[in-house]
């Protein structure tokens, strides 16, 4: 269970982060933007932060999973 919460988190952690970061905005799965860097900065670095921290959180998981296997 760890291993496929781990591998979620990081997906959509990798997907929201390089999106955020590659194209200054984000957007809901409807594909309607619902936040920009330049109008609201503070909201925006604090959801790409978020999405850092699902990455981090997804990895240390997989961390737990594999090691616990070995």
């Amino acid at each position: 269970m760890k291993f496929l919460l781990g591998i979620l988190s990081v997906i959509i952690g990798l997907e929201g982060f390089w999106s955020a970061l590659r194209n200054r905005y984000l957007r809901d799965k409807s594909g309607w933007i619902f936040v920009r860097a330049e109008r609201q900065p503070l909201y925006f670095w604090v959801m790409t932060g978020v999405f850092a921290l699902m990455v981090v959180t997804g990895g240390f998981l997989l961390y737990l999973a594999i090691s616990e296997i070995w």
